[in-house]
């Protein structure tokens, strides 16, 4: 880490900056007070620059640097641009708005601008995109079973099996991805008296996390794409998203 610290700055490291990346790497929080010009940028910034190359490294993958003032986030920006090992980033604050989703790796912005998006009041979107930035993954599970470890679903009819199995799956990652050990996922049809396993498996985990990629980049879009009137469309929970200006 030395090493790649001299490099970025072109100077010998200062301990401190050596101990508030090292604390970072390990997972730690840190808060660092030294006057103005005395390096804090690059101590804060290094450890996810050398993460970035050494991706075995368990560490964030976004960054976001948040300042008071306008013309201190330009000026970081412009001076963290400089550096070869900084391949891409954007600032968004009120006069530069380069960035509104905070999509890219390394966001620089003004803290009012950071707040507001992950607060659900966004300055630089409307309000029918408010929860975007601060958007999380959820479910609604009908019934989960602590002692057994399986997920329940209940569904009146069978007709769009294959959505209900990834609607199922989906839970299934959910539950991994917070961390609680789930066995299977049930589908039970009450009606016709039948039920079937489901299970989740890395390919399903991939398609999944395509799947969410693709409905953030439709969300993001400014038109709908068209509508395919379907034979089930109109028994479908989202009609009116689809349907509204007809």
């Amino acid at each position: 880490m030395e090493n790649f610290l001299e490099k970025i700055i072109n100077n010998k490291p200062y301990r401190y900056q050596l101990e508030v990346a090292n604390k970072l790497l390990s997972g730690k929080n840190v808060i660092l007070s030294v006057p103005t010009g005395a390096g804090k940028t690059w101590a804060a910034i290094a450890p996810f620059l050398y993460a970035q190359k050494y991706p075995e490294i368990p560490f964030p993958r976004k960054m976001i640097y948040s300042s008071p003032l306008r013309t201190l986030t330009n000026s970081i920006y412009e001076d963290v641009l400089k550096s070869e090992f900084v391949n891409e980033a954007a600032i968004q604050t009120g006069e530069f708005n380069d960035d509104i989703y905070f999509d890219k790796d390394i966001v620089f912005s003004t803290i009012d601008q950071t707040l507001s998006n992950f607060l659900c009041f966004p300055l630089p979107l409307s309000q029918a995109q408010a929860n975007i930035n601060a958007g999380a993954l959820t479910g609604k599970i009908d019934f989960f079973d602590t002692k057994n470890k399986v997920v329940h679903e209940t569904k009146r009819s069978n007709k769009v099996e294959q959505a209900h199995i990834w609607q199922v799956k989906f839970y299934l990652w959910l539950m991994e991805l917070n961390e609680i050990e789930v066995e299977k996922g049930i589908l039970e049809y009450p009606k016709l008296r039948e039920r079937e396993e489901v299970f989740l498996d890395e390919e399903d985990i991939n398609y999944l996390k395509k799947t969410i990629e693709n409905i953030k980049t439709l969300v993001k879009q400014t038109n709908c794409p068209p509508v395919i009137n379907a034979r089930t469309c109109k028994s479908c929970s989202y009609y009116d998203f689809c349907y509204a200006g007809e």
